[in-house]
């Protein structure tokens, strides 16, 4: 029994101990299998790396590869490296893939290997995306993914480990990158595909993959180190992956390992390139941390700076170049300038500049000379100049035409402040100090630029074309003299036809375009400043010259030839300049149209002007409000308003939106020529439903409306409810009221609206100081007559000139205050003003009206240049004394003056008065001095200039002037305000629209409308 248990137990035995040894089998060949795998991948990637092909590594192999996982180290032979032998000379045609039986397991692992490395091999030379790429991933993805291998069993070498995974990046970024790039969708999808990283977009990304194999790494628990990051880095910067390189460079500070120096550079130029300044900036500052960037580094961030306009960054960077004790170049502190100057750093720029004087150079100072002209700095832009002059670097060409620049642009502003200050006038003395000394500054500006073009001539330098343009510009803006004019075109012909037309420094294609404008610019501007001048000789010369340099004739030329001609009153030389320019086959503009309108409009030719118009619609220009406007104030220069309103209806019928200075000029017209309320009142609603806001010349023509009218307290009104409204009036509504209550004997009115003018900053001028002492002298108050004519001066500044000495002469006539007339006379005398026949007869006929025939006599001796009997001055009889300044005033005068005729019905009172009172002697002086044969010289003031012989004493020969028509002392008021441009209907809409087009639109009343008072 125990027998046939023990057999049986023998029996049982057998299978079991044969189905244990299989199952050993069967483990190890798995084993065997998977490590001859991952080393076949490790061998396939290195050696796609390193090129080497199949033969080569069989030999590797087969001398001591890496077996059953292991890498044959230093420390295995006993701490020395055992050399390798040489390679077989001729390698095997054919390696046996098939698996021999009773194969020992490394030569298994070996054949594996093999066979993988092969396949990979005989792809590696083909296209991208091939098999063996795909196996290799493939195979990785089903031992890890499928079968969760755990390869840390396998492969306990790090370094092998990180280069196989820096591998797997390698073969999918060659695989997957060309795919995207050619435009290969299905093999993209089917890369994208193998390693599970979703696929869609024609932009490949290795983030996902090297996420996915990251997290492998750190599941396996192999370590990543700088190594296996900067060969990843390596990779994706090389295929153009640029924003998932960014990314590493976080999940590899995130692994706590950081970049060296050279990927620091190059995440630099990563983040430039797309975009990430800061991140780029930030990179920066970890790379100066390691040592000083090298100078193309700095560059590089200085090109950030400059894109977001950051002077501050680039001041810092430069600073930190000098902590570190390094010189930057000229070209890296010029971009810092350029930046500060942009940035209207221009006193940081200074300091720079001054801190790095070794490394300045022309170009540094040039970019100052930039600052100063666009802040127009031209005193700070002056003493580089002259430093550089002294201690260089020395100017060139392009330093002197930047300070030109600067010096045209100061005249510029000098300009806008006269404008400004004509618009808008400040009381008291310290504004006539002020606006003379402006005056002063404005004119050494002016020649500043020609005394710049003298220095670099002086320096040996040669001027180009953009030096004339800006002497040109400067002409164009101060106005200029035939003496300018002649030292340019002078300046033109040595820069010669090939200079001027030559292309600039860093011309682009359209720089032969460009020049060409340029050239036309600077000689239409030069025929304009003739035409400011009035000079049509030189005009012909610089016309001339435009065809001896080429330069293109436009419609600009012929227009502004055609201003000249029209200026000069010469009109059938417009006509012909017209016709050459339609030989010319130059097409003329709105432009154009407009001058030859203007033309025949100031040689009152309207009739042409008409033809001129109607001719637009064959070159399909439509006319403007500028052409309907020039036409309409022909027709008011004309005195035929009528048509002038017909034109303003046919501009509204055509759609033609109408300006500002439109609807002034025909207010102006309606208020002066026809006197119709109903009319005005339609096109100040035409102005309203335009939405033009009426400005200070449109109420000052409705004021002016309401005077010719005779509405003076409608006119009063208005004025106040403007000016509750903060309208600020000129000077010229100011006299307008002024004189209307003046005529009206509104003294208190008058008084209170003058009051309002000092109060405003509006200053009074000789208009109002003779319409405000002819008032009070018709009122007979002498004392305010006196004291307004000095608060006038005071408060101005402004001396009486001779009409305002005349009122005071009348108002003392009239207060019957003769001696104090004498004392005006005389006073008149030493400020060195010359009399008229109107002051002489004002004073006479007080004399006559008193009795006073000895100082009658002693003025009209004086008028006549007749020595006294007894050799007395005219002051003696006049009881005035004199100290020696004004004695020595007055025999100046006295040298220059010329006799005056005075009025015949003067001259008649005064001879009746003396036969009345039986004077008779002086009476005979009278007729003595008065007779004798006159021609006519020259006219002066209205009043004619006669040569006088006396019948009576043929030795003395003296020179008198006559009155035509005398006037009385109230008319030549009124002739002054008319010369002012308050009255005159010949040059008030000129005044009226220049100030139109200067003025700022003023805010519109509401409530009461400004026409109610009419």
């Amino acid at each position: 029994m125990a027998g046939i248990v023990m057999n049986a137990t023998t029996m049982f035995e057998e299978p079991v101990t044969e189905a244990w040894g299989l199952h050993q089998a069967a483990a190890m060949l798995f084993d065997t299998w998977v490590e001859a795998i991952i080393i076949a991948l490790a061998l396939h990637l290195y050696f796609r790396f390193t090129g080497v092909g199949g033969p080569t590594l069989l030999w590797w192999m087969r001398c001591g590869g890496p077996r059953n996982g292991k890498r044959a180290s230093a420390d295995e032979d006993g701490g020395k490296q055992q050399p390798m032998p040489p390679p077989p000379p001729h390698p095997p045609a054919e390696v046996s893939r098939a698996k021999p039986p009773g194969l020992p397991r490394a030569d298994v692992t070996e054949a594996m290997a093999v066979h993988t490395l092969d396949n990979g091999a005989s792809s590696a030379g083909g296209a991208p995306g091939a098999s063996g790429a795909q196996d290799a991933l493939a195979q990785y993805e089903r031992l890890v993914r499928d079968q969760r291998l755990d390869l840390r069993q396998h492969m306990p070498d790090d370094h092998d480990t990180r280069m196989l995974y820096a591998g797997f990046v390698e073969i999918w970024v060659r695989s997957v990158a060309p795919c995207a790039v050619s435009g290969q969708v299905d093999d993209l999808a089917v890369q994208c595909e193998a390693v599970h990283i979703p696929a869609g977009t024609k932009t490949p990304s290795a983030r996902a993959l090297v996420q996915r194999l990251l997290k492998d790494m750190s599941m396996f628990g192999f370590s990543r180190g700088f190594d296996f990051y900067s060969a990843v880095f390596k990779v994706l910067t090389t295929h153009g992956l640029l924003e998932d390189a960014l990314w590493l460079h976080d999940a590899m500070v995130a692994d706590g390992i950081h970049p060296d120096r050279q990927i620091y550079i190059c995440l630099i130029s990563i983040a430039v390139s797309l975009g990430e300044d800061r991140r780029a900036i930030g990179f920066f500052r970890e790379l100066s941390r390691a040592g000083t960037p090298a100078m193309r580094t700095y560059m590089t961030l200085l090109r950030i700076f400059t894109k977001r306009r950051d002077w501050r960054g680039a001041v810092d960077l430069l600073e930190g170049l000098r902590v570190n004790s390094v010189t930057p170049d000229a070209l890296v502190l010029n971009t810092v300038l350029g930046l500060c100057v942009s940035g209207d750093a221009l006193d940081v720029a200074e300091q720079l500049l001054h801190a790095w004087e070794d490394v300045a150079d022309t170009v540094s100072c040039n970019i100052l000379f930039k600052g100063y002209a666009q802040q127009v700095d031209l005193p700070r832009a002056e003493r580089l100049l002259a430093k550089m002059v002294a201690r260089g670097p020395a100017p060139n060409i392009i330093s002197f035409n930047t300070m030109m620049d600067c010096a045209v642009r100061a005249i510029q502003v000098h300009c806008s402040r006269d404008r400004g200050r004509s618009r808008r006038f400040a009381s008291g003395a310290d504004h006539i100090a002020a606006r003379n000394s402006a005056g002063g500054a404005a004119a050494a500006a002016a020649a500043r630029p020609w005394r710049l073009l003298d220095q670099l001539l002086h320096l040996g330098l040669e001027p180009d074309r953009y030096t004339c343009s800006t002497l040109v510009k400067g002409m164009h803006l101060s106005g200029c003299t035939g003496r300018d004019i002649d030292r340019t075109m002078d300046l033109l012909r040595r820069i010669g036809w090939e200079n001027l037309h030559a292309a600039g420094q860093g011309s682009s294609a359209c720089g032969e375009g460009c020049n060409g404008r340029l050239l036309e610019v600077l000689f239409n501007t030069l025929l304009d400043a003739c035409v400011s001048i009035r000079d049509l000789d030189r005009l012909a010369v610089v016309f001339g010259l435009m065809g001896t340099f080429e330069v293109e004739l436009s419609a600009v030329t012929f227009g502004t030839l055609i201003k000249a001609y029209g200026q000069a009153g010469r009109l059938s030389r417009c006509h012909e300049v017209w016709f050459k320019m339609r030989e010319a086959k130059v097409k003329p503009t709105i432009v154009t149209y407009g001058c030859y309108i203007d033309a025949c409009t100031r040689n009152s030719d309207m009739e042409a002007a008409m033809r001129v118009l109607a001719s637009m619609a064959d070159d399909r220009v439509k006319p403007n409000a500028v052409i309907y406007t020039s036409l309409i104030r022909g027709y008011a220069h004309a005195k035929m308003p009528l048509k002038a309103l017909e034109l303003y209806q046919e501009m509204r019928h055509h759609g033609i939106d109408a300006t500002a200075v439109t609807f002034n000029s025909v207010l102006d017209i309606i208020a002066r020529q026809l006197s119709d309320p109903a009319r005005l009142r339609e096109v100040v609603d035409d102005m309203q439903q335009a939405a033009i806001k009426p400005d200070v010349v449109t109420y000052s023509i409705l004021v002016k409306a309401n005077c010719n009218a005779g509405n003076i307290a409608a006119a009063i009104a208005l004025f106040r409810q403007l000016r509750e409204h903060g309208l600020v009036f000129d000077e010229v509504a100011f006299n307008t009221l002024l004189l209307a209550c003046s005529n009206a004997g509104k003294v208190a009115c008058a008084e209170e609206i003058f009051q309002e003018m000092l109060d405003t900053g509006v200053a009074p001028t000789h208009v109002t100081m003779s319409i405000l002492v002819k008032m009070y002298g018709k009122a007979k108050q002498l004392s305010k007559a006196v004291e307004v004519s000095r608060k006038i001066e005071a408060s101005t500044g402004l001396k009486p000139n001779l009409y305002a000495y005349t009122c005071l002469i009348q108002a003392c006539v009239r207060s019957k205050q003769v001696q104090a007339s004498w004392d005006v006379f005389a006073r008149m005398l030493c400020a060195g003003v010359v009399p008229d026949a109107i002051t002489y007869g004002t004073a006479i006929q007080g004399c006559i009206y008193h009795n006073k025939f000895e100082q009658a006599l002693a003025l009209l001796r004086h008028a006549y240049m007749v020595p006294p009997p007894d050799g007395t001055t005219i002051f003696h009889a006049l009881a005035y004394e004199t100290n020696e300044l004004e004695a020595a005033t007055v025999g100046a005068l006295e040298k220059q003056q010329r006799p005056v005729a005075l009025q015949r019905d003067i001259l008649h009172a005064l001879t009746t008065a003396l036969r009345r009172k039986g004077i008779t002697a002086l009476a005979s002086e009278v007729d003595w001095i008065t007779s004798g044969k006159l021609e006519a010289q020259a006219p002066s003031r209205g009043l004619a200039v006669f040569e006088w012989r006396s019948s009576r004493r043929p030795s003395d020969t003296s020179t008198t002037t006559e009155s035509g028509s005398m006037r009385s002392s109230a008319a030549w008021v009124e002739q002054d305000a008319r010369e002012s441009d308050s009255f005159s209907s010949d040059t008030s809409t000129d005044v009226a629209l220049t100030v139109a087009a200067a003025a700022l639109a003023a805010p519109a009343c509401s409530g009461r409308r400004p026409e109610e008072g009419l």
